[in-house]
């Protein structure tokens, strides 16, 4: 799997914004907002705009910005109470997700989103993992 954090595939904190997509998560999916990406390298080199388009679709993290009500759980107890993930992803969490999972959309805002269902989000990025760029 090609590493993309080294080209600035970030989407800081102020810039979440919450839900801005037009759209709610329902079931089991899950609403990502995807990373953007950079318009020139680090060296300075402008990357051509239907290149950086190409790239914003193949992004694998992103930050959720909706879940329905049944996702991050396990299915139910005898006495019907639902089984959460441990740890529970949540809204605002940035997320990596699966290579060819989802449906894209462009949100309300002119943004690039994925809807999955939750088992297509394969970790959490932690405080550490999200400052890494190794």
């Amino acid at each position: 799997m090609k590493d993309r954090s080294a080209r600035g595939l970030t989407l800081s904190d102020a810039e979440f914004e919450g839900n801005t997509s037009g759209v709610e998560a329902v079931d089991y999916k899950v609403i990502v907002k995807k990373d953007k990406v950079e318009e020139k390298t680090s060296g300075g080199i402008y990357i051509p705009k239907d290149v950086s388009d190409q790239e914003e679709w193949n992004v694998q993290t992103g930050v959720i910005v909706s879940h329905g009500d049944l996702a991050f759980t396990d299915g139910r107890k005898s006495d019907h109470t639902l089984i959460p993930w441990s740890p529970k992803p949540k809204v605002g969490d940035r997320v990596i997700t699966k290579e060819f999972a989802g449906l894209r959309f462009v949100g309300d805002d002119g943004d690039a989103y994925m809807v999955f269902a939750d088992k297509d989000i394969a970790g959490i990025k932690t405080a550490t993992s999200a400052g890494d760029e190794s």
